[in-house]
């Protein structure tokens, strides 16, 4: 394969991807650029051709290696060279024994380019090849996924509303290093790639060389597997969607519903519920922990701790709280448009526009919700409103000269008949 027409392929497949996603609003092209070989021929293909947008490329320095700070500077280089901006974001990583080294500095890589993409507005492009698919396949096959997990990386996807493209995922990488040489191409060798220790290492080392040398297309057959897998996954999650829409409200499942189901589609439904909610799918048994919840009484109040979350079961349905500070016994003066983001509430931040006062602990008062209404102690007006008892606590009540003026919920606020004319609590979103 010659240099243009691997730079024909990229461009026409990261074409093709972006194709797929009319409704994408950006202003330049952010390159995941670490240096090596990969995000190397992927940037000078990107500009081979006059690019659409303008090209940004990103280093995440992990401070891994000795030579993390010589790869940044061989990485300026290279863009200094093709006149287009560069930014080095470094990144600290907790190296204690009971964290993944390898999980660690991929979710801080993610992490920091999503946050360059939204700053610039930007559409994320990674160099991710053919044979980084088999690697990811294989170690998904080993830790017992299902067809979610062995579609492995997508070729376009959305994260946290940026759009990120992998336009090389059909290219292998004995393609990619050929062309780079071909190209007399200058790129980096991170010597932690030969630390076995680490489990793509080891396979990309000592396993997939057997693998391949028996079986030459493996990588290319592996990853049509994916595609079917990927393929799979999205109509079980359309089938799934369906059957949850009916289920979900104010982010709470309905258990009555969910038990309609066989246990097979409760499994998917309560990891697609989950999911939606912006948390990792549950391993097999945090499931089954979970389904076994639907069986509790409501005023057992039940809870599994997951992912720093709580899945609590009340009111005949399963509600997602985050695990919470105790809230505070003292009264807490609040100067006006100051944010107020407390640690102990059970809602977004929020603002007030005058000065005022917030209590939390359900303090004591009687409450007029409207004019023609009947007056109820605060307590009351929670439990007709159906907020779970343990979230009660945790709501923060404003006061004006003594009076209560209005409480803030999860998703919306409730104003009294105390609140001076033109008084708001803005939340965010």
């Amino acid at each position: 394969m010659s240099i243009p027409s691997l730079y024909h392929q990229i461009q026409a497949s990261l074409s093709d991807l972006l194709l797929q996603s009319p409704e994408r609003r950006a202003s330049c092209f952010v390159v995941g650029f670490s240096g090596g070989v990969d995000s190397t021929v992927l940037l000078h293909a990107l500009l081979a051709d006059k690019p659409t947008l303008p090209v940004h490329a990103v280093y995440i320095n992990h401070g891994l290696s000795v030579n993390a700070d010589k790869w940044q500077n061989h990485c300026h280089e290279v863009c200094r060279s093709l006149d287009i901006p560069f930014t080095a974001i470094p990144v600290s990583i907790d190296n204690s024994p009971r964290t993944s080294l390898e999980a660690q500095a991929r979710e801080l890589r993610y992490q920091k380019l999503i946050e360059y993409c939204h700053h610039h507005q930007g559409i994320l492009l990674l160099g991710q090849h053919q044979d980084d698919q088999l690697e990811t396949f294989l170690l998904q096959a080993k830790r017992g996924a299902g067809p979610k997990g062995l579609a492995g990386m997508p070729a376009l996807t959305w994260r946290e509303d940026i759009l990120i493209c992998r336009p090389l995922l059909s290219v292998s990488r004995q393609d990619i290093e050929s062309e780079a040489h071909y190209q007399r191409l200058k790129w980096i060798e991170d010597e932690s790639n030969q630390d076995n220790q680490f489990d793509r290492n080891f396979l990309r080392n000592s396993i997939i060389p057997a693998l391949t040398a028996r079986w030459p297309v493996l990588a290319k057959t592996v990853s049509r597997s994916a595609r079917l897998c990927a393929q799979q996954q999205a109509l079980l999650e359309e089938a799934v969607d369906e059957k949850l829409a009916g289920m979900v409200d104010e982010g709470a499942l309905d258990i009555v519903g969910l038990q309609s189901f066989s246990h097979a589609w409760q499994q998917q439904i309560v990891r697609r519920w989950l999911e939606s909610a912006g948390l990792a799918l549950p391993s097999y048994k945090q499931t089954e922990q979970l389904l076994a919840l639907t069986e509790a009484r409501d005023d057992a109040q039940p809870i599994l701790l997951l992912q720093g979350w709580q899945v609590r079961r009340a009111q005949g349905r399963f509600w997602l709280a985050r695990v919470l500070s105790s809230p505070p016994r003292e009264v807490i003066q609040v100067k006006a448009l100051e944010r107020c983001d407390f640690d102990w509430s059970a809602t977004p931040p929020f603002q007030l526009n005058q000065d005022a006062r917030v209590q939390a602990n359900m303090p004591s008062v009687r409450c007029r919700e409207n004019i023609n209404g009947v007056s109820k102690p605060l307590k009351a007006w929670m439990k007709q409103w159906g907020i779970p008892a343990w979230q009660r606590s945790h709501l923060p009540v404003v006061f004006i000269d003594g009076k209560p003026v209005a409480i803030v919920r999860p998703r919306d606020v409730i104003y009294f008949t105390d609140a001076p004319a033109g008084f708001q609590v803005i939340i965010e979103k």
